[in-house]
């Protein structure tokens, strides 16, 4: 397909599409010619700074964060219905922008949001509400669909310990709740740097919360931390 003139874009600042402070421009290439097929702004700190400004006026002035989620509700309906609407030339501006197949900018085009179960959550709670903390992380996991590891304090850990007892009067399946005790630097530790576990989901020092960054970083897992002293 014939490029045709080169268009050079502004920066969309505040509503509305500015020239950039910045002379500099970059070049998009389309990767299946190596042709150039637009040229952008190269933003500088100064336009970067404008548009921070904008954001941070709207939001400490403007009406966005005071709107009810209805209202939020309808933009993001009519924004979605401006993409379907264009869903077409979106995704051809996206496959030659990209280089990927049609089909695969049109269903990014076309894409819906799903909230779907996480899969396994490695959950470590404090010694000091045993089961009210139990509650807190088990029930959202098991109501999300999520399976679930769960290791206590290991200095409070028996009235959890008999609360699993009850889990299969209640109808949970084998496997959806499971219960492990030990220390932090064994158990804990091997929950969160096991391939399997999804998610982490802590509550306790934030000194361990940053060795549980650190650890759940190399596996890519999401996670929940509730940190005090």
């Amino acid at each position: 397909m014939p490029i045709g003139p080169v268009k050079t874009h502004s920066l969309y600042v505040n509503g509305e599409f500015v020239t950039a402070k910045s002379t500099k421009t970059l070049d998009v290439i389309e990767p299946a010619t190596g042709e150039t097929l637009g040229r952008v702004p190269d933003a500088g700190a100064d336009d970067v700074a404008a548009a921070v400004g904008a954001a941070r006026a709207a939001f400490d002035e403007g009406p966005w964060k005071d709107a009810t989620a209805q209202d939020r509700g309808r933009v993001l309906f009519e924004l979605a219905v401006a993409v379907r609407t264009r869903a077409a030339e979106l995704a051809e501006l996206e496959t030659r922008n990209t280089g990927k197949p049609i089909v695969e900018a049109a269903d990014n085009a076309m894409s819906l949001a799903l909230r779907e179960p996480i899969g396994v959550a490695g959950q470590i709670i404090p010694w000091n509400y045993p089961l009210l903390m139990a509650a807190w992380k088990l029930a959202p996991a098991i109501c999300a669909g999520c399976t679930t590891v769960l290791k206590p304090a290991e200095q409070t850990p028996l009235s959890i310990l008999e609360l699993a007892s009850s889990f299969a009067d209640a109808g949970l399946p084998p496997g959806v709740v499971n219960i492990v005790t030990g220390l932090g630097e064994t158990a804990g530790a091997a929950i969160v740097a096991h391939p399997n576990v999804d998610k982490i989901a802590f509550t306790g020092s934030a000194e361990v919360g940053k060795a549980i960054m650190r650890s759940a970083a190399g596996t890519l897992k999401k996670i929940s931390l509730e940190l005090g002293g």
